[in-house]
């Protein structure tokens, strides 16, 4: 008895480990005409490290909540400050805007604190409609000091408003 929930836990670990890889793999290819070794090599060293951390889960939730608000609400959340924009996985995935690669970026596990706070700014008008359009779907709000935020096993989506600044860029 013992044995076999062993062997099944083993084959669950297994299939959630192949499937992180080909989704990663997927995704990838859309950004590269050709995965070389090096892209693979820093892919799976990222994937090893989400992995151990436990967060494979919550890192393709992310990736679905952000593409759906491109996709249905057609806003680019490219302006995010995350400690994840050393992370290629999450450039393939959708999640920051820039690839690491390009800008150098080395990715370190020590660099990621839980939970993960990644924040977009936008005005006033743009972050009531992303709130309300995540409200619809279900998903947990809250605030913190006075900006929306989304709650997500892992990470959190903090929606601040554009500083004056910013806004006259």
């Amino acid at each position: 008895m013992k044995k076999d929930k062993k062997r099944k836990a083993a084959l669950a670990v297994r299939a959630k480990t192949e499937s992180f890889a080909f989704q990663i793999k997927w995704e990838a290819k859309k950004f590269f005409t050709e995965l070389t070794p090096e892209v693979e090599m820093r892919l799976m060293f990222e994937a090893s490290v989400f992995l151990k951390m436990g967060i494979t889960d919550s890192l393709l939730r992310l990736r679905d909540t952000i593409s759906d608000i491109r996709t249905i609400l057609k806003i680019d959340l490219a302006n995010a400050d995350t400690p994840l924009s050393t992370s290629l996985i999450a450039y393939v995935f959708g999640i920051v805007p820039e690839n690491p690669l390009l800008c150098d970026k080395v990715f370190e596990e020590k660099q990621l604190t839980f939970p993960n706070v990644l924040v977009y700014k936008h005005d006033d008008e743009t972050r009531a409609k992303i709130v309300d359009h995540l409200k619809t779907k279900g998903y947990r709000m809250t605030t913190y000091i006075g900006q929306p935020l989304l709650v997500l096993p892992s990470f959190r989506l903090d929606f601040r408003r554009k500083a004056n600044e910013d806004r006259q860029l």
